[in-house]
């Protein structure tokens, strides 16, 4: 029953055959799968454990243990299956995926690497695992292997659509970081068809806008605010060759959008139904490079300030901020949104503000989230000041956000929404970036290609923030 997809029966199977003799571990294991293909985790876990009572020397409930455990977040007890997985049957090529992807997110690059390398000596046709492999050698900045890595992935596993359309969008990215963008931007288009999709792809019945000339165009947003912000500096070229634009994007945009730009175009929230009698085409946002930045150069048309903050807002918080003194104004954000790998992308407050902090510096928060208890325990602890204006809200609050960037003299910040923002209003702004950043930040650039006042500094080594917090005190002084 559950190899045909018929769960409800394989689970009333099982079912029965646990009753029947309650230390049945093959039973209580297969149960455990059902329950997890209904992602009914918490079921999943009691039978796999009871599996594992039942046969303390069953490696695939180890294993299967692993995987429920790292969905509820839980990853070094997921960790410690699958080597428990691992140490009862070495040649387990899944549990060396697993655990690699679990080192991977952790930045332990080379032991990704040493472990999927295992999985394919026992079986070189793991496409999975050849695509992973892909990953981290991306990351490690072994561009070339990585390429013949996805590549060989695709030929592999022509099986499984979302995982095909996976491994083009990994191998698309990758041509993306190498700044190859007409064949990137290409490839990435599989995007939709991923497992790890981050959206739904408009369902219309209209066409979608491929570079014709006239009509109306609506698009739509995808992936985060950053992202957003980020095409929409390709949005003055999609005017340019039609009548009229309908962008819908996250509301808390929405006024910073209707500042910056004019004429043919509309904004609407997200929450907004548009209807089909509304356009003639449409395109997500994420899809407008494809037709408008085919080269670097291209990039030069949208990465000047594009967006403008509320001038009155800004006098006035720049204004309240001067009081007291001349320092400069440095805006600093040191979390790295909520992307799985935020982490590897985040810095300590205290060791973010103690590299800028001096007595002609005022440091002021652009942190979005909860980070007052944060700022208060640097005070306590290390007498450093960072000021947070509670009259912005710097989540909600976007357009204040954008105010508050302005009316600060240079930005600091790892990469988030803030460095967007920040670009496309033209703050000089450094970006601190993890060893492994992500492909709109280029291989090794110094610079930005999507926003000129931003310059990037770059971990030299997985987790290590002292080589870019040294090139930023060096460009202080």
């Amino acid at each position: 029953f559950f190899d045909l997809g018929k769960l409800e029966e394989a689970k009333t199977f099982f079912e029965k055959a646990v009753s029947l003799e309650r230390d049945y571990a093959e039973a209580n294991n297969n149960l455990g799968s059902v329950f997890k293909e209904f992602k009914n985790w918490e079921s999943a876990e009691a039978c796999f454990r009871q599996a594992i009572i039942s046969n303390a020397k069953y490696p695939q409930a180890h294993f299967n243990l692993g995987t429920v455990l790292f969905e509820l977040g839980r990853i070094e007890d997921a960790e410690a299956s699958y080597k428990r997985a691992l140490a009862l049957e070495p040649n387990y090529p899944k549990a060396h995926i697993n655990i690699a992807a679990i080192y991977s997110d952790r930045g332990a690059l080379e032991m990704a690497r040493d472990h999927l390398g295992q999985a394919l000596s026992l079986d070189p046709t793991l496409a999975e695992a050849r695509n992973n492999l892909g990953n981290v050698l991306v990351m490690l900045g072994r561009l070339k292997e990585a390429e013949a890595s996805f590549r060989r992935a695709i030929e592999l596993d022509r099986s499984e659509p979302a995982k095909l359309a996976g491994y083009h969008n990994n191998l698309g990215m990758l041509h993306l970081l190498r700044r190859d963008f007409k064949e990137g931007f290409r490839l990435v288009e599989s995007r939709w068809g991923t497992e790890q999709s981050a959206g739904h792809e408009l369902v219309s019945a209209k066409p979608k806008w491929t570079g014709e000339k006239g009509g109306i165009v609506f698009v739509w947003s995808e992936q985060g605010v950053g992202d957003v912000v980020m095409y929409a500096s390709v949005i003055k070229d999609l005017k340019a060759v039609c009548s009229k634009v309908i962008l819908r994007c996250d509301g808390r945009l929405k006024p910073l959008f209707e500042r910056s730009f004019s004429g043919n175009i509309t904004f609407i929230s997200n929450k907004t139904m548009v209807p089909e009698s509304s356009y003639d085409y449409h395109i997500a946002i994420g899809s407008l490079p494809l037709f408008f930045r085919e080269d670097a150069e291209s990039f030069q048309k949208g990465a000047d300030a594009f967006l403008y903050a509320d001038a009155d807002r800004v006098d006035g918080l720049r204004e309240k901020l001067k009081a007291g003194g001349g320092q400069t104004i440095c805006g600093i954000s040191w979390r790295g949104g909520d992307k799985k790998n935020s982490r590897l992308r985040s810095i300590e407050l205290g060791r973010l503000a103690d590299s800028l902090s001096d007595s002609n510096t005022k440091l002021v928060s652009l942190q979005y989230g909860s980070v007052d208890e944060e700022i208060a325990q640097l005070k306590s602890d290390f007498g450093i000041e960072v000021t947070s204006l509670p009259e912005i809200d710097n989540f909600s609050d976007l357009d204040g956000l954008a105010a508050l960037i302005c009316a600060c003299d240079h930005v600091v910040s790892v990469d988030n929404t803030t460095v967007h923002l920040a670009g496309a209003l033209g703050v000089d702004t450094a970006v601190l970036l993890p060893f492994s950043a992500e492909w709109r930040w280029g291989h090794n650039l110094a610079k930005s290609y999507w926003y000129n006042s931003l310059s990037l500094y770059r971990q030299k080594g997985s987790g290590d923030w002292s080589e870019p917090l040294k090139a930023l005190q060096a460009r202080a002084s």
